[in-house]
């Protein structure tokens, strides 16, 4: 069954007799190859107008030009099924001329967005050369908290896998021992826990000590911080980093954005001074899953046929807010810069979606960064590495294999 009844542009509900006739056509279950999207489905908004669900999800989409945001985001992406672009003409260099919003809830956010790959930033993560050593390629700094060791090792093993020269992971001095113990390529550095007054002395004179090239910090970094209050005191930290002028590049993740949770204004107001303070360092990266960002950055708001908008006009939102680059996780992450670049990543696959999986994405944008790499490229690149990675393993995947397939990764990247 071929259906062409209405395109991408549809803007209202299909009418009930219409809804009706592409339900027969399901309960047929013949295949249903859809003409640009499955009819009912709204092409940025990635779901059927009105309350109805849609009628007839497609076996097989077939488009033009370009994927729409209906192909690549929630819940639009699970009813397209397979999914083909065709060229009929137009240049690609028409498609900035489009770029422009339409719809129910239109706003500065863009209409359509690039498909991530490694055409976008392959050319930005350059090979080291003959002449590289390990300070060229970069010194990363994970910070950990006393309790969730796990995750900060993730992130630190993972940032050297993808690339930096030199990792360090800080924590704090009660637990050096079981880290440096464990530790092998990364170096171990204990901070002074005794307060919080304390902790704050010895990072602020760690963050100073080196030529940092990248900071992660986030994943397990909150529970058993010293202090009253262990949010107040990893609040801290974040802003101790955000204002240190010799850190080019930043990843706030997990308990890093949630100890802001009922500030969020005080981090944004934070980005957006470093970023007027220090117009060229690399730049800040947040990676918050669909929880992290809606506690953050608040509920998504409604169109105008009721409904919430989409994903892509969610995350282009947040990066402006906060000034920051914001990857939003998720089956369909959307990796948003505050200048309006938007990217989709649609290829990670089920296995992704285990513990720890989202502090080894923290150390790969983090060994981007140290290699110099933009915060929206090493973000780009940071996401699909993360996706390959988890295709390289298959089935089974914890996170700590995440690392290990890296190299071949890196080999099919023509390393």
């Amino acid at each position: 069954m071929v259906d062409a009844l209405f395109g991408a542009g549809l803007s209202r509900p299909l009418d009930e007799p219409l809804w009706r006739l592409l339900a027969q056509v399901r309960a047929l279950r013949v295949p249903v190859v859809a003409v640009d999207v499955p009819s009912g489905l709204h092409g940025d908004l990635a779901r059927p107008l009105g309350t109805q669900p849609l009628a007839a999800p497609a076996d097989l989409t077939v488009t033009f030009m370009a994927p729409k945001p209906a192909h690549l985001l929630m819940p639009g992406l699970t009813v397209c099924g397979e999914l083909v672009v065709v060229e009929i003409g137009i240049p690609a260099l028409a498609l900035p001329h489009l770029n422009a919003p339409s719809g129910p809830g239109a706003g500065a956010e863009p209409a359509l967005a690039l498909r991530n790959g490694p055409a976008l930033w392959r050319a930005a993560w350059q090979v080291p050369g003959r002449d590289a050593y390990k300070y060229r390629r970069g010194h990363a700094l994970v910070f950990g908290g006393p309790r969730m060791l796990g995750a900060a090792r993730l992130t630190a093993r993972s940032a050297a896998r993808v690339g930096a020269g030199l990792v360090t992971l800080a924590v704090p001095e009660s637990v050096w021992p079981i880290v440096a113990s464990t530790l092998m390529s990364a170096m171990a550095q204990g901070l002074d826990d005794r307060s919080d007054a304390s902790l704050q002395q010895a990072w602020g004179d760690l963050l100073g000590s080196h030529a940092w090239a990248a900071l992660a910090i986030g994943p397990g970094a909150m529970r058993g911080l010293p202090g009253t209050d262990p949010a107040a005191t990893l609040r801290a930290l974040v802003l101790m980093a955000l204002a240190h002028e010799g850190l080019p590049g930043l990843v706030l993740d997990a308990d890093a954005l949630m100890a802001f949770e009922a500030e969020p204004q005080r981090l944004f107001d934070a980005l957006h001074a470093r970023q007027k303070a220090q117009p060229h360092a690399t730049g800040v990266v947040l990676t918050p899953h669909e929880g992290e960002f809606t506690r953050l950055f608040g509920p998504a708001p409604l169109a105008e046929d009721g409904g919430a908008i989409d994903k892509l006009a969610r995350t282009c939102q947040a990066a402006q807010r906060c000034g920051a680059i914001v990857l939003h996780k998720g089956p369909d992450t959307v990796i948003a810069a505050p200048d309006g670049q938007a990217v989709i990543n649609t290829d990670a696959p089920v296995w992704l979606a285990t513990a720890g999986s989202g502090d080894v994405l923290t150390g790969f944008i983090a060994g981007l960064l140290s290699q110099g790499l933009s915060g929206l490229d090493a973000a780009c690149a940071g996401g699909w590495v993360h996706a390959a990675c988890a295709r390289q393993f298959g089935p089974g995947l914890l996170a700590e294999d995440l690392p290990e397939q890296m190299p071949a990764v890196l080999r099919q990247l023509c390393w």
